[in-house]
C-alpha cells in the first residue's frame, strides 16, 4: 500500500515541479505577459481590472513564482506532494489495521 501511494504522489510531485519550472521560464522570458495573465485570472475571479492589476503587481513584486503557482495551479510551498511522508503514513495505517484482526 505504501509503495502504491509513494508512486502516485511521486508522479504528482514530478508534475508539480515541471509546472513550476515551466512557469519560472515564462516569468524570466516574458514577465509582462505573465503579469497580464495573472491580472486576467484575478479579473475572472471577480476583481475589478484595476484592483486585479494592483494585486497581481504586488504579489509578483514579492515572489513572482509563488504568486503565479498559487493562482494558476493551486501550488503553495506547503501543498507540494510529499511522497515519502505519505507512503509511511499509509503503511503505518495499513499495518495498524492489519494488527486488529
Amino acid at each position: 500500500m505504501g509503495g502504491v501511494e509513494y508512486s502516485k504522489l511521486r508522479a504528482e510531485r514530478d508534475q508539480q515541479v515541471a509546472q513550476l519550472a515551466a512557469e519560472q521560464a515564462r516569468l524570466e522570458t516574458a514577465p509582462d505577459a505573465e503579469l497580464d495573465e495573472l491580472t486576467k485570472l484575478y479579473v475572472s475571479r471577480g476583481l475589478s481590472p484595476d484592483l486585479a492589476r494592483q494585486v497581481a503587481t504586488e504579489l509578483t513584486a514579492h515572489d513572482p513564482l509563488a504568486a503565479h503557482a498559487e493562482a494558476e495551479y493551486g501550488i503553495t510551498s506547503t501543498s507540494l506532494a510529499s511522497p515519502l511522508r505519505e507512503a509511511l503514513a499509509v503503511s503505518a495505517a495499513f499495518a495498524a489495521g492489519a494488527v486488529v484482526p
